[in-house]
């Protein structure tokens, strides 16, 4: 059977790899988890509220569920009062997902 230089470097490649794979699993997040309902301490973690939404932000949420499938309205007022604060034209500002 023979071996090229190729299949040897493919070979090392794939060996080196593996350990840095392995290493990489454990930086993975925690699945969330259900709150447990208990009377003493809680664990909070990733910005959770143990006391929920309030209730005025729910209002809001159930006033908009009804428009949930379209897009904003494009106006451009959110781009007017950023430039007016940064004292640039709209033309100069850009609002985007994320």
């Amino acid at each position: 059977m023979s071996i090229s230089r190729r299949k040897m470097i493919y070979g090392m490649g794939a060996g080196l790899a593996l350990p840095s794979l392995m290493e990489a699993t454990t930086f993975l997040p925690e699945p969330p988890q259900k709150a447990a309902a208990t009377s003493g301490p809680i664990h909070l973690d990733r910005n959770e509220n143990p006391y929920g939404p309030p209730e005025a932000a729910l209002a809001a949420m159930r006033e908009r569920l009804n428009n949930i499938n379209r897009y904003p309205d494009r106006t451009r007022v959110l781009e007017s009062k950023i430039a007016a604060v940064h004292k640039v034209t709209p033309d100069q500002v850009i609002v985007g997902c994320g």
